[in-house]
């Protein structure tokens, strides 16, 4: 029997904070020269909040929105394939786990099984 979940690895915090960074040099400057529109005076903040939001998750770790979404892709799993699971799990039947090794594809799967195949070193 094979089943596949292929998915992405959970909405996460952006990877590092430079677009940011770039972003906000661009609004000072408009800010400075007095070129920002009324939308355009909240934007900077609205930038430094996300920025801060982001550091306090941790750049590139899985946000608790990420931390729903797969649990709720193994809850739909569980659901659509009991028959499979229960068998599995009656028996005492082993299960390979791929993955491909990647940190955030490491750090999505956890706490599945270490993987079995397609593990990078």
């Amino acid at each position: 029997m094979f089943t596949e979940n292929a998915s992405r690895h959970g909405s996460r915090a952006a990877g590092d904070n430079d677009d940011g960074d770039l972003l906000l040099t661009l609004w000072d400057r408009a800010r400075e020269e007095g070129q920002l529109t009324r939308l355009g005076e909240d934007f900077g903040p609205d930038v430094r909040a996300l920025l801060a939001a982001m550091g306090k998750v941790g750049y590139g770790n899985l946000s608790g929105r990420g931390k729903q979404e797969l649990h709720d892709t193994a809850e739909r799993m569980a659901q659509r394939l009991p028959q499979l699971l229960d068998t599995i799990a009656k028996h005492g039947e082993s299960t390979d786990v791929v993955s491909s090794g990647q940190g955030r594809a490491v750090d999505t799967r956890a706490p599945a099984p270490e993987p079995t195949v397609g593990k990078s070193d």
